[in-house]
């Protein structure tokens, strides 16, 4: 549990980081990343479903 914790804090900061950088795109990198993450979540689901 601590370790995916960590895991999450290091990504969080690594991902302040590169919005920090490109704050001018900050809206359209945030945008994408969500909808990244939120895509790759649904394939996640999709696929257990097939496989159950």
């Amino acid at each position: 549990m601590k370790l995916a914790l960590r895991l999450r804090k290091n990504i969080r900061k690594r991902f302040l980081k590169i919005n920090n950088r490109s704050s001018k795109r900050k809206k359209g990198g945030l945008g994408r990343l969500f909808l990244f993450v939120a895509g790759s979540a649904r394939k996640g689901r999709e696929a257990v479903a097939e496989n159950q």
